[in-house]
């Protein structure tokens, strides 16, 4: 054992089954696409599941939706048509933010290539929602940041139980 209390010990028992291993580990990283995809299946459902909690992917809320927008989806104009009661601004608060035709959450995909995995989507509006910005005409309503797109520490966890149990797998 070493000082620091922690010990390596190799014990070879014949050479032919060391190389054995060598090559179902070689084997196991050379065909990378079956483990690219269970990561990117485990991101999609964090970023899913990020959707229905609205949150981002430390479980930070996201921003409420702003007043002008909740009238516009009660088919109000904000700006000539006055306010809306309590009790309508209650109901449509409790709308899910990012939900309004299921479009965004919809387009949500994985793509594994060149030895990596991609999540995310490719609806134009997706940059201004994941990190905010200025839209519109003339760019003066402003779209808070609500990030659904990110990695933790539970993905991150998952990732490397992903990665050993493929690694498990390849030394059977």
């Amino acid at each position: 054992m070493s000082d620091s209390g922690v010990s390596l010990r190799l014990e070879f028992r014949g050479l032919a089954a060391f190389q054995t291993t060598l090559d179902q580990l070689a084997l196991a990283s050379a065909n990378r696409r079956p483990v690219l995809e269970a990561i990117g299946g485990r991101l999609l459902l964090s970023t899913q599941e990020r959707f229905e909690r609205q949150c981002d992917s430390e479980g930070k809320p996201w921003k409420p939706l702003a007043l002008s927008t909740l009238m516009h989806r009660a088919g109000k104009n904000p700006w000539t048509q006055g306010g809306l009661r309590k009790g309508a601004v209650r109901k449509l608060s409790a709308a899910q933010i990012l939900h309004r035709s299921g479009r965004l959450l919809g387009s949500i995909s994985t793509r594994v290539h060149d030895g990596a995995v991609e999540v995310g989507t490719n609806t134009v509006y997706a940059r201004i929602h994941q990190l905010g910005g200025d839209a519109g005409r003339g760019h003066k309503t402003h779209i808070p940041a609500r990030p659904y797109l990110g990695i933790n520490a539970a993905d991150e966890a998952a990732i490397v139980a992903i990665v050993n149990r493929h690694i498990g797998r390849a030394l059977m």
